[in-house]
């Protein structure tokens, strides 16, 4: 009696799927492509798709995460209802568990680190170390191509393989074009080049129980809904589209800047949010995109300091030193949210979160006349995806007739892209602990235990 209590309360017994109380317990890896513990709103395409079907079941979600793709799947039937790995686990895992609708084709490609030899043939590859991670189809695609992989031990996921290869310098890797573009931006040594094998198809994968064949079925009818709708589409294209536009050699500076200057500004980032109720990483984000975290920035049309704030913004914000980066800050923070009160609450996030972004750099008003242009062409003005296009559109021929007059709206598009990038990048170094790796933030945190 007392182990079926337990088993109650762990939300372990089969209950009908979608009835009130039911958890929905799913097993992540902890990646860029599948799992990214954030406070406000999901970052990856796995973690969107993974509370939509929490909230289509009507559910509580638990997340727990997992070393790899074999701790992943056996899991599954004791504390898991489902894996969503953000890649595809090794064919002899698969058997173990019930196949999900696909949802998501993914490129397998080799990897080297910049500085190496680039591979110009997969033959070339036979007598070399070729890194895979644990438990993943990675392995399969290199037995089947006559390689001798280099097989990580237990709790070496891909994204650890592939931070090897770039510190060792040594070797090549294989992996997911959607996951190394990912880690590109915390690892801009990796350089994804020659395909590799057939393509695959990133899916859920259900405990083989009475339980996880009913989830499969309500899984089932989740992705027709999605597809039917084009909802299936947009989400791909929120979480994935920006990624493909990042810069490595940004991303090369990006890395020396949180080396170098981020431990000085991190425990002003971290009073700014308990002063705002902002995320930190978003700050900071918002801040290096600005100017690097340099206090003493200044462009060429006069804004300055580490939030590059104008004359009048500093007036309206009551600053009376820009170059100060606790007032910088502060009244950054605060005039985010200033901008975000004027954003309709019917809103939901992230959208309401990039919108109020794009209106920090180009002004309220102009992403109102990007709204109005939306709505007027049967767009949602409520859909940061579905308003992005018209910031292009501010500067269009008679855009002169716009409320607010002609301006380059597209770079508030790229702002607020790269903002993105940066963000997931810090969140990702966060909880992966590779940023507390670096020693001035170590020791800072040592100092807060």
């Amino acid at each position: 009696v007392a182990g079926l209590w337990l088993m109650v309360l762990g939300g372990m017994l089969p209950n009908p799927v979608g009835a009130q109380g039911q958890v929905l317990r799913v097993v992540m890896r902890l990646s860029p492509a599948s799992h990214l513990p954030y406070r406000d709103f999901p970052l990856t395409l796995e973690d969107a798709l993974v509370q939509r079907f929490t909230a289509y079941l009507q559910a509580d979600l638990k997340i727990r995460t997992a070393d790899d793709a074999r701790e992943a799947l056996s899991r599954l039937g004791e504390s898991a209802d489902m894996a969503a790995l953000g890649t595809l686990p090794q064919a002899d895992l698969q058997a173990t568990a019930l196949p999900g609708p696909a949802f998501l084709e993914i490129h397998p490609r080799v990897v080297y680190c910049a500085g190496n030899r680039r591979p110009d043939r997969l033959d070339s590859l036979k007598s070399a170390s070729v890194r895979v991670g644990a438990g993943t189809w990675h392995e399969d695609l290199a037995h089947t191509a006559g390689l001798a992989p280099q097989i990580a031990h237990a709790g070496r996921d891909i994204p650890a393989r592939l931070r090897d290869l770039v510190r060792t310098r040594t070797g090549y890797a294989l992996g997911d074009q959607h996951e190394l573009l990912l880690l590109q931006r915390v690892l801009p040594g990796l350089r994804p080049v020659l395909g590799f094998g057939e393509n695959g198809q990133l899916r859920w994968w259900f405990a083989d129980t009475p339980r996880g064949r009913r989830l499969r079925e309500r899984a089932e009818d989740f992705f027709t809904d999605l597809r039917a709708s084009g909802e299936l589409d947009r989400l791909i294209d929120a979480h994935l589209a920006h990624v493909y536009d990042f810069n490595p050699g940004a991303a090369v500076t990006f890395m020396e800047r949180v080396r170098k200057r981020l431990p000085r500004f991190l425990p002003l980032f971290r009073e700014g949010a308990k002063r705002s109720g902002l995320d930190w990483h978003l700050l900071a984000a918002v801040a290096y995109q600005e100017s690097h975290w340099d206090p003493k920035a200044v462009s060429p049309t006069g804004v300055r300091g580490l939030m590059m704030l104008t004359e009048d913004t500093a007036q309206q914000m009551a600053v009376d030193d820009r170059v100060h980066p606790g007032k910088s800050l502060h009244a950054g923070a605060a005039y985010l949210l200033r901008v975000k009160r004027k954003i309709p609450s019917r809103i939901p996030e992230p959208d309401r979160t990039w919108m109020m972004l794009a209106a920090y750099n180009l002004g309220f008003g102009h992403l109102e006349d990007a709204r109005i242009l939306a709505q007027r062409a049967g767009a949602s003005p409520d859909r940061w995806l579905e308003v992005r296009p018209y910031l292009f559109r501010l500067d269009d021929p008679g855009c002169e007739q716009l409320k607010r007059g002609c301006y380059k709206g597209g770079e508030g598009a790229v702002y607020v892209r790269r903002i993105r990038n940066y963000l997931e990048a810090l969140v990702w170094l966060d909880a992966s602990g590779w940023l507390w790796e670096i020693p001035a933030l170590a020791a800072l945190r040592a100092s807060d235990t």
